[in-house]
């Protein structure tokens, strides 16, 4: 799934502004927010105006961590090791960034959702409330496939998101076939 998150990062230009967009993959993994820091410091994210932060569908899995990207009063370290070597440490995102969300977005994305609208990080964009199912669950195989079996319940900032969900700030009508190019849901910052 990191290649995958790799290769989501995208920029696109729109009148004199480059936009960036980048799709979370569905992990509560530390690579993947360390991936995530990685796009926005390097090409082509690092010289977008803006980024667009794509939850749409696919599994949930994150965690509220991700949001500390967004947090623009914590500072980024540039650390150089005794080989030479540069690396940027708690990367920043400082210019400005949208959410986009659908009735496919669920579990620890809807914690996203819902963190990014709570504390103002930006817009969040889509077609409807997401899913509504935030509970903690454990994963086992079987034979056929996965099992996620519920085994907690989960509220944020007191809030129980499950079987409630978090609307948009910004809706538009879209349905999955539209995600791409004259997508309503991207189209909709061109706009704003």
């Amino acid at each position: 799934m990191l290649p995958a998150m790799g290769r989501s990062a995208s920029a696109a230009r729109r009148r004199a502004d480059v936009s960036g967009r980048a799709r979370l993959a569905p992990t509560r993994l530390p690579a993947y927010q360390r991936t995530l820091e990685h796009l926005l410091s390097q090409s082509p994210l690092n010289d977008a105006d803006a980024l667009i932060w794509d939850l749409r569908d696919g599994w949930g899995g994150a965690i509220p961590g991700y949001l500390d990207l967004f947090n623009t009063r914590a500072p980024t370290m540039h650390v150089t090791d005794r080989n030479g070597v540069s690396e940027l440490e708690n990367v920043k995102w400082r210019k400005p960034v949208a959410m986009l969300v659908n009735g496919g977005t669920r579990s620890g994305k809807e914690i996203l959702a819902y963190g990014f609208k709570k504390y103002r990080f930006g817009e969040v964009i889509g077609s409807s409330r997401t899913e509504g199912a935030v509970l903690a669950a454990t994963a086992f195989l079987i034979d056929d496939g996965l099992l996620l079996l519920a085994v907690g319940d989960v509220q944020v900032d007191g809030e129980r998101l499950e079987g409630v969900g978090v609307a948009p700030t910004i809706e538009v009508q879209a349905d999955p076939a539209s995600m791409g190019p004259g997508d309503p849901a991207i189209a909709v910052l061109s706009v704003a």
